[in-house]
């Protein structure tokens, strides 16, 4: 019987339910293929962050180029960009991003500030990237506030963890971060609510956890990560998605809160 159902599902997918297959694969959604559809521009992921590592702030800036699928023989790589950040609401605020690592500070180079970067909640950037003879790209962000942990309604067990985040309108998805003894103890992602307190419930937990770390990203950042494709059905179409101007990508902000464990 078992055999027999495999047959069928076979000759289903081999005549009528083809239709069926490729829906699923998105072919009839598929843009046409030619040069006519292709925009070319700058691929940018970035964002502004007010922690640092030591005396460099962590913001950053990705740049590539974008190509044709099929039939380019050009390279993502676009060579040195001019990149720079304005703060929209302050004084004296440009600021020029540099491809560096900071001499190693950083595991990989990006398009980094200098140590005079100082973002903070409300903080309204604007970004600016030029190569030639791409179109300039631009956008901007507004830095969230700092999640906030409400320590009263804490519950600790042998093997559960359960807290309340502070409502607030800035964040629009979080990331919680729980560690024991400076291992990585539970990860758990959650939209970030606007109109009430977000529950984390954790289970499955060692004893002995002692800090939390609360990441809180604004709306683009959000956005971007539950837009994403992250099936595994890779053939499938996707429309471009952006939240910058002349281009494709996400430039966004977060900020971060870090929360220890009473003994």
């Amino acid at each position: 019987m078992k055999n027999m159902k495999y047959l069928i599902g076979f000759l289903l997918l081999s005549t009528g339910c083809m239709d069926v297959v490729d829906f699923y694969l998105g072919i009839p959604l598929q843009p046409v293929a030619d040069e006519d559809g292709f925009i070319p521009g700058l691929n940018l992921f970035g964002i502004i962050r007010p922690d640092s590592t030591g005396e460099y702030n962590n913001s950053f800036i990705l740049l590539q180029k974008v190509i044709p699928a099929i039939g380019s023989n050009d390279s993502l790589d676009i060579g040195t960009a001019i990149v720079w950040v304005e703060e929209l609401n302050g004084m004296n605020s440009r600021h020029d991003f540099l491809l560096t690592d900071h001499n190693h500070v950083f595991s990989e180079k990006g398009y980094r500030p200098d140590k005079e970067f100082r973002p903070k909640a409300g903080d309204r950037f604007f970004v600016e990237c030029a190569i030639r003879e791409l179109p300039v790209l631009t956008a901007t962000t507004i830095v969230p506030n700092a999640p906030v942990l409400l320590m009263h309604t804490l519950r600790v067990s042998d093997n559960s963890l359960s807290f309340e985040i502070q409502a607030d309108t800035t964040i629009f998805m979080l990331d919680v971060y729980v560690y024991k003894a400076g291992g990585l103890a539970a990860y758990q992602r959650l939209p970030g609510e606007q109109g009430s307190n977000t529950l984390v419930l954790l289970s499955s937990l060692q004893s002995g956890t002692d800090s939390i770390d609360l990441y809180g990203y604004d709306e683009k950042m959000a956005t971007y990560y539950m837009t994403a494709n992250t099936s595994l059905n890779f053939n499938k179409y996707r429309e471009s998605f952006s939240t910058v101007e002349n281009g494709y990508g996400v430039f966004g902000a977060m900020n971060h809160a870090r929360f220890y464990l009473p003994e």
